[in-house]
């Protein structure tokens, strides 16, 4: 899938460099990146033919109830972590520093990506309740033992993180910790025995 938070007891098992995929893994992308444009990909299967593994980290300070979007594309003013090519696929691991502060998921900006199936049950800022509402909290995802996982392909919709600042602090020290692994693909010409599904973010998003 185009997103996966890893349960709590496979967290406990492992430690970062273990959720990331190796060379020798099997992908298949859906059918839906190739009704996208994305027919490079689309409903094919690929192996990983090589990886390497990029840390990186964004700091902000923000002041109480207030909040920033942070995307991590390669658009302008995103923060480019986005392969370049086509042949590449991104997984990219994101944890939280310890802070009074929680994160919420969008794709593209300003859709959200979390949500319940009544129509109001979306998360809003603005909203004393539902801006909890799809809320991941740095426990939920350490910085040294990240539970979010991202994948990203070339011109892929950007993912954003909306960083809010909860009340009680004059400012508060956001940190998101990255591990970019950046894999090399190889198209299979047979479906492999072994392998894992990407989705298309719209697949698996919104109210449903």
């Amino acid at each position: 899938m185009s997103y996966e938070f890893l349960a709590r007891e496979e967290v406990e098992l492992a430690k970062w460099r273990k959720k990331i995929c190796s060379p020798g893994f099997n992908l298949k992308f859906s059918d839906v990146f190739a009704q996208k444009g994305f027919k490079w990909c689309g409903g094919k299967f690929f192996q990983i033919q090589r990886t390497v593994v990029v840390p990186y980290s964004a700091s902000y300070i923000l002041p109480a109830a207030d909040y920033k979007d942070v995307v991590i594309s390669n658009v302008d003013g995103g923060l480019k972590l986005y392969p370049d090519a086509e042949g590449k696929i991104y997984e990219i691991l994101v944890g939280f520093k310890p802070g009074n502060y929680h994160t919420i998921l969008y794709i593209p900006p300003g859709k959200y990506f979390l949500a319940l199936g009544a129509s109001t049950m979306f998360p809003d800022v603005a909203d004393a309740e539902k801006k909890y509402l799809g809320a991941i909290i740095p426990d939920d995802s350490p910085a040294d033992d990240p539970a979010v996982k991202l994948w990203a392909i070339k011109d892929y919709d950007g993912f954003t993180l909306r960083f809010v600042v909860l009340d009680g602090v004059g400012f508060e020290k956001v940190v998101a910790q990255f591990y970019i692994a950046k894999h090399q693909l190889v198209e299979l010409k047979e479906a492999p025995q072994v392998y894992t599904e990407i989705k298309f973010h719209e697949e698996i998003s919104g109210i449903w």
